[in-house]
C-alpha cells in the first residue's frame, strides 16, 4: 500500500534538507544564482528542489532553491530568498522532487507568497519582519470538510475521475483520480459522507496488479517540467 502524496510538513524541512543523502557544494555564487559542484557519481535533475544550507548570526538556514540546469558534475541553481551569508563551499542538499503546488480544500480562501506560504499565518509566525528559511504548510491540514462520494467501490477510474466532491464557499471541488496514475484502477473503499481533514484517506485504488493506493483531497502538481534543449556538451 502507498500514498500518492506522503504527507510533507514544510515546517521540519530544515529537518528533511539535513536529511538529504544527496548533496554538493556551492563553487560559485553570484546574487541569487550559485553553481553546484556534484560529488563523482552524483546526479540530480533539471527543475529539482533543493536547499542551500548556510550559517548566519549563529542558526542554521536552508535556503529553498531550484536547479534550473545540470552541465557534467556542475548543477546551476537558483535560489528564492536573499542569499546574504552565503558563501563558496556551503552545502545544497538535493531531495529528488520538483517544487510543486499544494491543491486542495481551503486553497480558494488563501492568500500566499510565490512558495506558497500562507501570509497569514506567517505573519503570525514571523511577525512583520519576514524571516528566511521559514515555511509553512499551504493548506489547513487541521481543518475538517464535507466530502461525498460520488463513485462507488468496484468503479473502474483513470487519471482525472471523479471521486467525490467538497464544497468551498459557492464552489465545489471535484477529488479526483491523481493525474499521475496513467492505468485503469479500481475502487477499493471509499469514505462515506463525512467530515475529513485533507491527510485522511477518502479512497483506495488498486492496480491490475494488485498494488493500493491511498487518496486524500491533496494533490501536488510540479510547477515546471524539464526541457531537454540543451547542445554540445551541455
Amino acid at each position: 500500500m502507498s500514498n500518492l502524496f506522503p504527507e510533507f510538513n514544510r515546517q521540519s524541512e530544515l529537518a528533511e534538507a539535513l536529511a538529504y543523502k544527496r548533496y554538493g557544494n556551492v563553487i560559485d555564487i553570484q546574487g541569487n544564482l550559485f553553481t553546484v559542484d556534484l560529488p563523482e557519481g552524483e546526479a540530480v535533475t533539471q527543475n529539482e528542489a533543493c536547499f542551500l544550507i548556510i550559517e548566519f548570526d549563529g542558526e542554521t538556514i536552508p535556503l529553498k532553491s531550484e536547479v534550473i540546469k545540470v552541465v557534467k558534475n556542475n548543477a546551476y541553481c537558483q535560489c528564492f530568498e536573499d542569499t546574504l551569508g552565503a558563501r563558496i563551499g556551503d552545502v545544497v542538499r538535493f531531495g529528488g522532487m520538483p517544487l510543486f503546488a499544494e491543491l486542495g480544500p481551503g486553497l480558494l480562501g488563501s492568500v500566499t507568497d510565490g512558495l506558497q506560504n500562507p501570509l497569514y499565518d506567517l505573519y503570525d509566525k514571523c511577525g512583520l519582519k519576514l524571516q528566511r528559511g521559514v515555511y509553512l504548510n499551504a493548506l489547513d491540514r487541521k481543518k475538517k470538510w464535507r466530502f461525498t462520494p460520488s463513485a462507488s467501490v468496484g468503479d473502474t477510474v483513470r487519471s482525472g475521475d471523479w471521486l467525490g466532491y467538497v464544497p468551498e464557499g459557492p464552489v465545489r471541488h471535484q477529488i479526483m483520480t491523481p493525474f499521475e496514475l496513467r492505468d485503469e484502477y479500481t475502487i477499493k473503499e471509499i469514505a462515506p459522507t463525512g467530515d475529513y481533514s485533507i491527510t485522511e484517506v477518502v479512497a483506495r485504488l488498486e492496480d491490475e496488479n494488485g498494488q493500493s493506493i491511498d487518496v486524500t483531497m491533496i494533490q501536488r502538481w510540479p510547477i515546471k517540467q524539464p526541457l531537454h534543449l540543451y547542445y554540445g556538451d551541455e
